[in-house]
């Protein structure tokens, strides 16, 4: 009786143990995880707003065509960045990045038309972009 009173003990004494392990190791991970998911919004919107500006040089330089193709890059990451924020539950900021992406692709196809005025629109998207406080850090 009394060595099963000290197995009892010991197989408690070490649920407890591993049960504070777990909890003090998980309790710095979720706020790891949040951070790290933070981080990712951020990469896509500097991507984005990397392809973004990429297609205004390429208007500059008269390089419709990769004008073009940049201004097309920086549409599926803002897709992309307009379904991760929705995924985190930032409508406001999704809009935001969706109007973004809907000037870009008018700029794409006024660039393929050779139109110089999509400078000008791909300047509107950047605007938009901006205004995605969760992504860009505000």
């Amino acid at each position: 009786m009394r060595i099963a009173k000290i197995a009892l003990v010991a197989v408690v004494a070490l649920a407890a143990a591993v049960g504070g392990g777990w909890f003090w190791g998980a309790s710095g991970r979720w706020a790891c995880e949040a951070r790290l998911d933070q981080a990712g919004i951020r990469a896509e919107w500097l991507d984005a707003r990397g392809a973004l500006l990429a297609a205004r040089v390429d208007l500059f330089e008269l390089n419709f065509g990769r004008a073009g193709a940049s201004a097309e890059r920086a549409g599926k990451a803002l897709d992309a960045l307009a379904g991760r924020l929705d995924e985190k539950g930032e409508s406001a900021d999704a809009a935001a990045v969706r109007e973004a992406a809907a000037i870009a692709a008018d700029a794409r196809h006024m660039a393929g038309g050779l139109d110089q005025a999509a400078n000008a629109r791909l300047g509107e998207a950047l605007a938009a972009l901006d205004r995605v406080r969760s992504a860009a850090g505000k």
